[in-house]
């Protein structure tokens, strides 16, 4: 009873906002739109270990990579890709995390040192920027990623939903990057 006159309400009243389009938009009421989206699976890979349990031996240092790409099927390219990996503080010493190069299509940066923090913008084509920004929280257990598309006119996301730096992955290598 509630529930369904609840539901016909919120359908009258999207019925009647969309009407309000049509009377005062007549012409651009009527008119296409694209939606477009980008796809990001993602994928860490570690030491593999070995035995039944897949250990590892303490100690030493282990290579992960967390591999990210923008699903063929997408309709648009990634104007920002954002990793948080999960880490068990009971597991690694995350004190002696150090992050390392990152990739994405033919653009690869590596800093000099590995580092707790990374900042850097990337000159990519189109005019645009990339702002990557990598970051361990010993604390809190987690490695966090961001790369985001900038256009330096604005300081901003791109405006056209189709300007981004990592393009659909069609082609298995554009559409996909690494971070070390």
């Amino acid at each position: 009873g509630q529930i369904l006159s609840g539901v016909m309400e919120g359908i009258s009243t999207a019925v009647t906002l969309g009407s309000a389009g049509v009377d005062c938009w007549p012409d651009k009421s009527r008119s296409e739109m694209q939606n477009v989206a980008s796809l990001d699976p993602n994928e860490l890979v570690g030491p593999a270990g070995g035995g039944d349990a897949r250990a590892i031996q303490p100690g030493g240092s282990h290579t992960f990579a967390v591999y990210f790409e923008n699903d063929p099927k997408a309709t648009a390219p990634a104007q920002e890709v954002k990793v948080i990996q999960r880490m068990n503080p009971a597991h690694y010493d995350l004190t002696k995390v150090g992050l390392s190069t990152v990739q994405w299509g033919h653009t690869t940066w590596t800093p000099p040192t590995k580092e707790t923090t990374l900042e850097r913008t990337i000159d990519i084509a189109d005019g645009l920027t990339v702002h990557v920004v990598g970051k361990v929280d010993a604390k809190a257990g987690t490695i966090t990623w961001n790369l985001t598309t900038i256009d330096p006119l604005t300081g901003k996301l791109p405006e056209d939903p189709l300007r981004g730096f990592l393009p659909p992955n069609a082609d298995g290598v554009e559409g996909q990057g690494v971070l070390y």
